[in-house]
Parts: structure tokens; C-alpha cells; sequence
């Protein structure tokens, strides 16, 4: 069994971005799996004493490297970056260190969030989603996605020369979106960002943290 552990589900991709950043930085990890598949059950675990004690709000992911517990994805990945991969996902040049803090804090506060709350979860954990809501709100989420268009003009990642952690973070969103449905059309004539997607999602850190599918169970038995 790995040293290394991640507390989560797959599905979630801020999970995936952590594990994502392990598999770059070259360390083995084991994902021990929240609840026993109901939103229910893992909501549960996640408000349950022996989860808080490793994530004071509650949420997921958490690593667990041994007797140190991180907290946070952009943490964990600066974690397994710094303690494994030599600084592997942070820019060496200092400039575009501090561009990576940029687009990992606009991810955070501004891409995810905004993604999250108004087409991933109505769409995924309403069973009557409300179709016009997400419809109003496509505007703001295409403007994110021209955004990021526009920050890989002559870039094939966020910053520096290789994969950093902003990339991570954004990789694992931008597929659920564009696996909805009406997700997709949102990425339409984004040119820069559609290059910077075929790099990243031939990664094998992306390929071999592809969460399971609806059906995947089934279809093995």
C-alpha cells in the first residue's frame, strides 16, 4: 500500500487535480474512496469527526503523506510537487511563478466556483435541473473560457514552459463540462485553448485519473 493517500471520490475533479499532480510528480498514491457511492453517503463521511480532523471545512481532497496531512488542492499539489517532483509543477523563472499563482487564485475563486454552482451541479445533483438558470448563465461561463483562450495566445501552458499546477486545476473541470450536455458549444472557435486541451488530456496523469463511468461497474460484470 502507498505512503501516499488521497481522501475523496473520483468524480470530483479537484480529487482528480490532486491526483494528477502526484502522478506528474512521479509519487504512487492510493484514492481512498469517501462513502459507498450515494451524494448521501459521501456527504456523510465528509461531515464525520475522523474527516474534520483532517479537513477543518469539510471537504475533499485530503492527502495523507505518512503523519502529515495536507489540505486543499493547490496545497497538495505544491506539496507533492516540493516533496517529490523537484518543483516540478511550479515555474523555476519567478515571473511566471507568480503568473501561475495568478491563474491557480482565478481558477479558484472565479472558473471553478462559477462552473461548479451554475452548470456542473444543476445539471449533475438536481433531478429536475433548472434548464433556464443554466441557460442564463452560459454567458459568464463562456466569458471565463475566453479568458483562459486568451492567456494561451502563444502559450501551450498557463505558465512557463511546462505543466504547473494552474493547468492541473483547470484540466479535470473543462472535460466534466465538456462531457454535459450543451457543454461543449461553450468551447466552440476557442482555438488556443483547444491546442492546450490535446496536450493535457494525452497526459498519463489525466488519462490514468480518468474518474469511472456511469454503467463501468455493469459493464464489467
Amino acid at each position: 500500500m502507498s505512503q501516499v493517500v488521497i481522501h475523496g471520490v473520483p468524480q470530483s475533479t479537484y480529487v482528480r487535480s490532486a491526483r494528477m499532480s502526484c502522478v506528474e510528480a512521479g509519487v504512487e498514491h492510493e484514492l481512498r474512496v469517501l462513502g459507498e457511492g450515494s451524494v448521501e453517503s459521501v456527504l456523510a463521511e465528509l461531515r464525520s469527526d475522523a474527516h474534520r480532523e483532517r479537513h477543518p471545512f469539510a471537504r475533499m481532497p485530503v492527502l495523507q503523506d505518512g503523519d502529515r496531512v495536507v489540505f486543499e488542492t493547490s496545497a497538495i499539489s505544491r506539496y507533492v510537487s516540493d516533496a517529490y517532483g523537484k518543483g516540478c509543477l511550479v515555474p523555476s523563472d519567478p515571473r511566471e511563478a507568480i503568473r501561475m499563482e495568478q491563474w491557480v487564485s482565478a481558477a479558484n475563486c472565479y472558473v471553478i466556483p462559477d462552473t461548479a454552482q451554475k452548470f456542473l451541479f444543476p445539471l449533475v445533483f438536481r433531478e429536475n435541473p433548472d434548464m433556464a438558470a443554466i441557460e442564463e448563465a452560459k454567458p459568464l461561463l463562456r466569458a471565463h473560457y475566453e479568458t483562459l483562450d486568451k492567456a494561451l495566445e502563444g502559450r501551450t501552458v498557463f505558465a512557463g514552459d511546462s505543466v504547473s499546477i494552474a493547468d492541473i486545476l483547470l484540466a479535470p473541470l473543462l472535460a466534466t463540462v465538456g462531457s454535459l450536455p450543451g457543454g461543449m458549444p461553450l468551447f466552440e472557435d476557442l482555438h488556443n485553448l483547444g491546442r492546450w486541451w490535446e496536450n493535457i488530456s494525452a497526459r498519463p496523469s489525466f488519462l490514468e485519473t480518468a474518474p469511472p463511468m456511469p454503467g463501468d461497474e455493469a459493464a464489467a460484470e
